[in-house]
């Protein structure tokens, strides 16, 4: 019944599918955000401590130490993909989100 377009000729049209998506990702974040590399003491340090000097709560405070919050408020982070806690950390400092 579906005869008209081979195997393969699917999985090339799969795999061209998943390369445009894959770019047109890489070209919606900004430049100067994918040229800061990631510090993962400094990471450990917001996490654990926070930091004072800009008002920054400790992560764990509020979303608990596995990122399973048990304050019905917060938000779970445990299991979120990387994009999605991305987005939000970079709403939360361009003012977007609150």
């Amino acid at each position: 019944m579906n005869r008209a377009y081979p195997a393969v000729v699917k999985s090339l049209f799969v795999v061209l599918l998943a390369t445009a998506s894959f770019a047109n990702a890489a070209e919606d974040q900004p430049a100067a955000q994918s040229a800061v590399k990631a510090d993962p003491a400094k990471g450990e340090t917001l996490f654990t401590a926070g930091d004072a000097s800009r008002n920054v709560t400790a992560c764990l405070a509020c979303h608990g130490a596995g990122g399973n919050s048990t304050i019905a408020q917060n938000p779970k982070l445990s299991g979120q993909p990387a994009p999605y806690i991305a987005k939000q950390l970079h709403d939360f400092k361009s003012g977007a989100r609150n």
